[in-house]
C-alpha cells in the first residue's frame, strides 16, 4: 500500500488558535479603548453642563466674563466634537475586529472539525484492523484445531 501524505492538521489548529487569541486580545483592547473615550466625552459633556447650569445668573458676571465662558464653552465644544469622532472610530475598530475574531474562530472552528474526522477515521480504522487480527487468530485457531484432532 503506497504511503499517503499526512498534512499535520495539529500544527495548522495550533496557529489558527494563536491567531484566534490574538484577535480576541485586539477585540478587548480596542473595547477598552472605546470605553476610555467614551468616558472622556461623558466627561467633558459633564463639565460644559456644569458651567451652563452653575448658579451664577449670567447678569451678574462681566462682559469680560461673559467672554471668557462663552470661549471656553466653545473649546469644550470642539473637544467634545474631537472625542466624538475618536468614539466613532473606536466603534468601528471594535466591530472589525469583532468581524476578525469571528472569522479567526470559523477557520480554527473548521480544522478542529478536520481534526475530530481525522480522529474518527483512524479510530474506524484502529478498530477494523483491530477486527482483521480478531479474525485472523481465530482462523488459525481453527486451523491448527482441524491439523490436531
Amino acid at each position: 500500500m503506497a504511503k499517503q501524505f499526512q498534512f499535520s492538521l495539529g500544527r495548522v489548529f495550533n496557529y489558527r488558535k494563536k491567531v484566534e487569541d490574538l484577535k480576541a486580545e485586539d477585540l478587548a483592547r480596542s473595547k477598552i479603548r472605546k470605553k476610555n473615550e467614551e468616558e472622556k466625552l461623558d466627561n467633558i459633556e459633564k463639565i460644559k453642563h456644569d458651567i451652563l447650569d452653575r448658579e451664577d445668573p449670567l447678569e451678574n458676571m462681566t462682559l469680560n466674563q461673559l467672554q471668557i465662558s462663552s470661549d471656553y464653552i466653545l473649546q469644550l465644544d470642539d473637544q467634545i466634537d474631537d472625542v466624538e469622532k475618536r468614539v466613532l472610530e473606536a466603534k468601528t475598530e471594535v466591530k472589525e475586529n469583532l468581524d476578525q475574531l469571528s472569522n479567526a474562530s470559523k477557520d480554527k472552528k473548521a480544522v478542529e472539525k478536520l481534526l475530530e474526522r481525522r480522529v474518527k477515521e483512524r479510530k474506524t480504522l484502529e478498530k477494523k484492523l483491530e477486527m482483521k487480527k480478531i479474525d485472523e487468530i481465530a482462523i488459525r485457531r481453527d486451523l491448527n484445531k482441524g491439523e490436531n484432532p
